[in-house]
C-alpha cells in the first residue's frame, strides 16, 4: 500500500510499504526493531485519502514557508 509521510522539514513523500509503521521506519531508515519515537519522519496517512492537488499544494506551501516562490501553480493570483 502507498502511504504519505512527512519529513522534518514538513514536506510530504509517498512511502510503498505494508503498514504505516513501516513506511515510518522505511523512511526514517529504521531498523525493524528500532523505537519509533527516533523516526526522523511521521505518518500522515494512506495515499488514497488525498489528491495529487492537494499533496503538491501541500509541499508548495511548504516551500513558500521556506521563502520559495509557488512551483505548483494554486498560489498564484
Amino acid at each position: 500500500m502507498r502511504y504519505i509521510i512527512q519529513d522534518r522539514y514538513g514536506y510530504w513523500e509517498v512511502v510503498e510499504a505494508a503498514d504505516p509503521d513501516e513506511a515510518v521506519r522505511t523512511s526514517s531508515n529504521l531498523a525493524a526493531e528500532a523505537n519509533l519515537d527516533y523516526a526522523s519522519t511521521s505518518f500522515v496517512g494512506a495515499a488514497s485519502k488525498f489528491t495529487e492537488e492537494q499533496f503538491h499544494r501541500h509541499n508548495c506551501e511548504v516551500a513558500m514557508d521556506y521563502g520559495m516562490e509557488c512551483q505548483c501553480g494554486f498560489h498564484k493570483d
